[in-house]
């Protein structure tokens, strides 16, 4: 009787720290594309991430990225003696956000693919120009290749779309390569 107890004990005990299979956390760079937009050209990307694997093929995850965009020349009168060239500012966004991903997203060494989705909030600050916040969506495929010593290197790309209202919407190719170390908290 008290060896059933015991082991119901454990078993009890042991359960949630396997319910979580695994957390990841890494930072991350890339670039940002512009799609259909000449208010900006394509830069660079930054930031960090967090993913916790609920059950197996389901993990979700949260983000905060910054992106410098590049800056667009726009000419007015083409042709001589009138032409001019001016260049703005393509601003910075940053976004902060939840993230869901389908398929093997770490937890055991080896290759893992997976695709998700992402629901954030998506600022633009430019000069002299008011700031605009939005809501953006990303959808894309990862590919992550975890080390036995519990260090995954990552790869992804997420088609994203913020929409403006009336005016239509931004959207952006974004990839990225970054680190993530495992904490292993699930059976790895």
């Amino acid at each position: 009787m008290k060896t059933k107890l015991a082991a119901f004990l454990i078993i009890l005990i042991a359960a949630p720290a396997f319910a979580i299979g695994d957390i990841a956390v890494g930072p991350f760079y890339g670039m940002a594309i512009p799609v259909a937009n000449d208010q900006v050209k394509t830069g660079s990307m930054y930031g960090v991430q967090a993913r916790v694997g609920l059950i197996p093929m389901l993990s979700l995850g949260a983000h905060f990225h910054s992106r410098a965009f590049g800056n667009p020349s726009f000419t007015f009168f083409e042709g001589e003696p009138f032409e001019e060239t001016m260049e703005t500012d393509g601003g910075k966004v940053s976004s902060l956000g939840v993230d869901a991903y389908l398929g093997k997203s770490g937890g055991g060494p080896g290759m893992n693919f997976y695709f998700m989705g992402s629901f954030g909030t998506y600022k633009w600050t430019r000069e002299n120009q008011a700031d605009q916040s939005k809501t953006a969506f990303a959808i894309g495929p990862g590919l992550e290749f975890v080390l036995p010593m519990k260090l995954g290197i990552e790869g992804r790309a997420m088609f994203e779309v913020a929409s403006t209202g009336d005016e239509g919407s931004w959207k952006n190719v974004l990839w990225f390569v970054g680190v993530n170390y495992h904490l292993g908290l699930g059976p790895m």
